[in-house]
């Protein structure tokens, strides 16, 4: 098959969308599939072509402030390149629906319903992440909806973001949850001195608040802990300040090569994600790869409720409750067996099956 994806970014920019982009079509590619990537690129004031492991990329300039919306530059250029891309495709695989890019493409494809197949994985979360992109959702809700309305077939990756795209937009989708690569599978956990967050630096990932936790372990459970954060984002600068406010010992650092990221994880003593809004966490996926314990949020973190290893909490828990459930989560996380996590190899498996 000839397999067009569209990705508001893509490697080596670091991001989830960007990791579950480049694990399909590279392996697509080793099965004999010829893929196209057509992606936003901020950095580039042309269009930009290049070939990574056989998947031929197309980066079209965006503007992209504080790393969203992703609006195309010279928007009825990049047009005619589409164009030219679904008229030699069979599918057409749309990834993010929070980026105008996604929205521009789709508009192309119309004209081509019936001819090609269009797919769509909608990275859902329900709401924007801030409060001006939260109104604006009321508006590219309208968008959004047409987008479902005229998708042959939209995938998510969680039960929880299937009940939102339900309850949002009265649409039904398929679920396939994301994978890990092999590589993870080589690790398991050894558990070190740490509390660790890996991924974006935003508000509404509340390290701030898992930060405050880590310090009622330490004053009133005797826990000799710091919390480690790997990762970037707007939130950063504002995180330190309150981490020095809070007298404890942490450690802030940028994304890492793939190999030390790996080492990292799999020596947290506990793996933290207390986001209020996800769709799906690649770095829970491969925590628990690894069998790192890890502790997650509801609503999203329902998704992985039933694995081994994995404790899941109301975000309007008190903080010492909260400390208490960990005390006791990680004294019989170490009896509990590791979870079992589909590698990328098997997702693309059900991709071809059950969405192409």
């Amino acid at each position: 098959m000839k397999i067009l994806y569209v990705t508001p970014r893509y490697y080596p920019h670091i991001g989830g969308v960007e990791y579950v982009v480049k694990s399909v079509a590279e392996r697509l590619v080793k099965l004999g599939h010829e893929v196209y990537v057509i992606t936003g690129e901020p950095n580039v004031n042309t269009c930009k072509e290049e070939n990574i492991n056989g998947v031929h990329i197309i980066r079209w300039p965006t503007w992209a402030p504080n790393e969203a919306y992703h609006v195309p530059k010279k928007a009825y250029k990049l047009k005619k390149i589409l164009e030219s891309l679904i008229k030699r495709s069979d599918i057409i695989h749309i990834h993010s629906v929070h980026a105008v890019l996604s929205y521009i493409a789709w508009g192309v494809l119309t004209k081509y319903k019936g001819r090609v197949k269009l797919v769509i994985t909608p990275h859902y979360h329900g709401r924007g992440h801030t409060f001006i992109r939260d109104i604006s959702w009321r508006f590219w809700r309208r968008c959004t909806m047409k987008m479902f309305k005229t998708a042959d077939v939209i995938h998510v990756a969680s039960v929880h973001e299937e009940f939102l795209i339900r309850k949002d937009y009265n649409v039904k989708s398929i679920v396939i949850e994301h994978g890990v690569d092999e590589d993870v599978l080589k690790y398991s956990w050894k558990p070190s001195d740490y509390i660790l967050y890996a991924g974006r630096i935003e508000r509404y990932k509340n390290i701030d608040r898992l930060a405050r936790i880590v310090c009622i372990l330490r004053d009133e459970y005797n826990y000799n802990l710091k919390l480690r954060i790997v990762g970037n984002g707007s939130y950063r600068n504002i995180l330190r300040a309150k981490l020095d406010n809070m007298m404890l010992e942490y450690v802030m650092e940028n994304f890492k090569p793939r190999r030390t990221y790996l080492e990292i994880l799999s020596q947290a003593r506990l793996l933290g994600n207390l986001s209020m809004r996800e769709a799906f966490s690649i770095v829970v996926n491969e925590a628990n790869a690894m069998g790192v314990p890890t502790i997650i949020a509801k609503p999203w973190g329902i998704n992985f409720a039933h694995r081994p290893r994995v404790l899941v909490i109301e975000v309007n828990e008190d903080d010492r409750h909260i400390a208490k459930k960990i005390c006791e989560f990680l004294e019989r996380a170490r009896e509990e067996p590791k979870p079992r996590v589909c590698t990328w190899d098997l997702i693309v498996r059900k991709y071809l099956s059950k969405l192409y």
